[in-house]
């Protein structure tokens, strides 16, 4: 019999304890290999629902996901055509079937998939759905965005003139601010800050989320014009929810909302739908695998985000040995969320917005 041998002390009886694949982290293009996938650059390429690429006419390889596009199609962010695992399984056979590899090609551009995951054998397994977002890569996706838009170096779409462009001189005080707050930072808080202005380089994901969540509200006040750093604000609000430590149904519904606002106010500052389309990563999947989890113990969510790779580490060696974290490492973890949740709510509260 399969499991390993166990006995349940209440029902006083012997059962084989087994353990089942539920959820499937990593980054996402490594989900997305593992889910034959083709990707971001697909035509269908939301592992989470069926939102088709458009192209730049003037870059016609690569392709964008706006809402709203300059023919008049657009999608509801409220009701977007989500993809499921009989919808997986179906088209993964569809192209396995197909009469010849040039119509199996057709089929993998339309479906966004190459074939049948291995990993979709398993019973406990159900495409899209256990397949989360992870935390990272929604900030590392949507952060270079934004600033390239405040400093007016978005490629190929930026005029130069949009009021949401922060001056060259002002973006260098804020990398100087950036760069000097390390002198006066608790190291809880993750590294040093690089400059932003001229060593963008060097800024990973512990840095992203170090500005949007810490020092962005702060360094962007009086800089960044109203409209657009109130904009900045919901974003932190929202991650911020992503953070909490327990997410109600009602909570869920807010950040929905909130999440879907987010976005379509993006796109009305920064799109132009007569000349251009512009690169719109709404991560409305965000919301979907949010209801999913809820929200995560110690894990890509509730691990303090500047020494996730560490503590992750950390953690897996401790249940590789089957030993139980020393106190002062939980006790590092439980500072760093206190500290950084007290932190975050007085700068939330100042700039007029609640993390409630």
């Amino acid at each position: 019999m399969l499991g390993v041998p166990a006995f349940d002390i209440h029902e006083r009886r012997r059962f084989s304890l087994r353990a089942y694949l539920l959820y499937i982290f990593g980054d996402m293009p490594a989900i997305s290999k593992l889910m034959k996938m083709k990707g971001v650059n697909g035509y269908s390429p939301c592992r989470m629902c069926n939102i088709h690429g458009v192209a730049d006419p003037s870059n016609p390889r690569t392709l964008y996901t706006p809402l709203y596009r300059p023919d008049g199609t657009s999608y509801d962010p409220h009701n977007l055509p989500l993809r499921s695992h009989s919808e997986f399984t179906h088209q993964s056979h569809r192209i396995a079937t197909a009469p010849s590899q040039a119509e199996a090609d057709r089929r993998a551009r339309e479906y966004g998939i190459t074939g049948t995951s291995v990993l979709s054998t398993l019973s406990s397994i159900s495409f899209p759905l256990s397949a989360p977002f992870d935390f990272m890569h929604l900030i590392e996706n949507v952060m270079p965005t934004l600033t390239a838009h405040w400093t007016g170096t978005f490629k190929g779409m930026t005029r130069g003139d949009e009021d949401y462009i922060i001056p060259a001189n002002v973006w260098q005080d804020i990398g100087q601010d950036l760069k000097s707050s390390g002198d006066t930072m608790p190291s809880a808080f993750g590294s040093r800050m690089p400059d932003i202005a001229t060593e963008r380089y060097q800024f990973k994901a512990e840095n992203w989320f170090t500005f949007l969540m810490f020092l962005g509200p702060v360094v962007l006040h009086g800089r960044l014009k109203s409209a657009y750093y109130r904009h900045f604000l919901k974003l932190v609000n929202i991650f911020h929810k992503l953070l909490a430590y327990y997410l109600s149904y009602e909570d869920i519904g807010i950040l929905e909302v909130a999440i879907i606002d987010w976005v379509a106010d993006y796109e009305r500052y920064v799109l132009d739908f007569e000349a251009r389309i512009w690169k719109v990563d709404p991560r409305a999947g965000s919301i979907f695998d949010t209801i999913l989890l809820g929200c995560l113990p110690a894990l890509s969510r509730f691990i303090r985000f500047s020494t996730y790779p560490t503590t992750c580490g950390r953690l897996g060696r401790f249940g590789a040995t089957g030993t139980f974290p020393p106190s002062a490492f939980v006790g590092q973890l439980y500072v760093q969320f206190k500290v950084a949740n007290i932190l975050s709510q007085a700068w939330l509260t100042a700039c007029g917005m609640s993390l409630n």
